[in-house]
């Protein structure tokens, strides 16, 4: 089924869904030319000028001016002096940050599994010479002479007991 051929009244004719000649889209062209408008994306800040912007700060000796960050850290140190840990944690690791101090390492404690397999004196001398296992079996094989040549009669009877040696 065709259409019938159209009058040039009726190809002129204005309404819903038939806008008029002039304004219809032309072959081949896009529907929005321009596309949709770009969104504008998150805003930059200029962190350093933040940061360093001087304030006007009110002390004993009257105004004076200080940077924003300067007064950051002014107030973490008055908490760190009253008592706040974690005022304390902050100002100790931006020292430690800026070469103010140095912080002592702290040794690790805790619980040590040692292997089932060896002698509990000669595990310990492993463990102050190379620190927590797994030991290499040639770390074993550099002390395991010297703890059967002076190990006592009681340690021997464990060592039957336990490992039969």
């Amino acid at each position: 089924m065709s259409k019938a051929p159209t009058t040039p009244a009726e190809d002129e004719a204005v309404g819903y869904g038939r806008p008029p000649r002039h304004t219809r889209f032309k072959p081949g062209q896009s529907g929005n030319p321009r596309g949709r408008p770009k969104q504008s994306g998150t805003v930059k800040v200029d962190m350093e000028a933040l940061l360093y912007a001087p304030v006007a700060v009110t002390r004993d000796c009257g105004p004076q001016m200080m940077s924003r960050l300067e007064v950051t850290y002014r107030r973490i140190l008055a908490k760190a002096l009253r008592g706040d840990t974690r005022s304390i944690a902050h100002m100790l690791k931006a020292f430690e940050k800026h070469d103010i101090i140095e912080l002592p390492k702290v040794q690790q404690g805790g619980v040590v599994n040692l292997p089932d397999d060896l002698p509990p004196r000669l595990a310990g001398t492993l463990l102050e010479n190379y620190g927590r296992p797994p030991w290499t079996k040639r770390q074993i094989a550099r002390f395991r002479p010297e703890y059967e040549r002076t190990r006592d009669e009681r340690e021997r009877e464990y060592d039957m007991r336990w490992f039969g040696r």
